[in-house]
């Protein structure tokens, strides 16, 4: 243990995702007590049978099969887990599509995963956690909204407004002993990376790879456990005075 965490409470959101587990594996390494919602159980199994092998206690781990970013699923989780000391609040981010082929549905679906589910989780867990004087809400966003990336403007315009929205909130007195920071994964080695790559042929494949890569100064991707990491390190005291931030985590791709 690194991060004197053994005794708190985490939710991790969308835990059947590649940064979603590699969260979980990290925190239980820490003897944290972890819950974690997930929409596809096949998903979780395959990414638990990936992250999961170490000998740390799964029995300090409960599944809840739960969409998070629908207010039934919230409630449930909040059932299960209603006092947490530290939310990863995550969801997936919608696919690629041209700005002009876009639906006012496709755009409210994107506000709803990207955005809305962080503010309401937020909003529920706060309370508590200013009650107990310890709290971390680490939001899980993506490099896109600062450095917006083609047919991916669903994506950047709702984590936007998340941006605004930590910015504007962070000043209030009800966060005094509670930080809130969001983090910009860039390119992360995940299953939906791995699948994009794997799209192309062999030779398409390399080409494809160096062209993300000559803008990467530290010339690879991001491993998901060096992720969860840095997210352990926002939860514990450690990082208790980093708040309100923006926290680029890209290889240094854009400095």
């Amino acid at each position: 243990m690194i991060y004197d965490l053994e005794k708190k409470i985490v939710l991790v959101c969308s835990g059947d995702t590649d940064l979603g587990m590699a969260c979980i594996s990290a925190f239980l390494k820490e003897k944290a007590t972890v819950y974690t919602s997930t929409k596809s159980k096949k998903s979780f199994k395959e990414l638990a049978n990936k992250y999961l092998k170490d000998n740390f206690s799964k029995k300090k781990l409960t599944v809840i099969n739960a969409d998070i970013a629908t207010e039934s699923g919230r409630k449930k989780c909040l059932s299960k887990c209603s006092d947490p000391d530290i939310l990863i609040n995550h969801y997936p981010g919608p696919s690629a599509k041209h700005f002009l082929e876009l639906k006012i549905s496709d755009w409210i679906e994107a506000l709803n995963n990207c955005l809305i589910l962080n503010l309401e989780m937020t909003k529920e867990v706060i309370s508590g956690m200013n009650k107990r004087r310890f709290g971390r809400i680490i939001n899980i966003s993506s490099i896109s909204v600062l450095h917006p990336i083609q047919n991916l403007e669903l994506s950047t315009v709702a984590r936007s407004g998340l941006e605004g929205y930590i910015k504007s909130v962070a000043r209030k007195e009800i966060f005094k002993y509670v930080t809130i920071n969001n983090l910009l994964p860039g390119y992360f080695m995940t299953t939906a990376l791995e699948n994009h790559l794997n799209s192309f042929h062999k030779k398409d494949r390399k080409k494809k790879i160096d062209e993300i890569l000559v803008n990467i100064p530290v010339k690879r991707f991001g491993d998901p456990n060096e992720f969860a990491e840095i997210c352990c390190f926002l939860a514990s005291h450690k990082g208790g005075y980093i708040h309100g931030q923006t926290i680029q985590i890209s290889g240094g791709q854009y400095i």
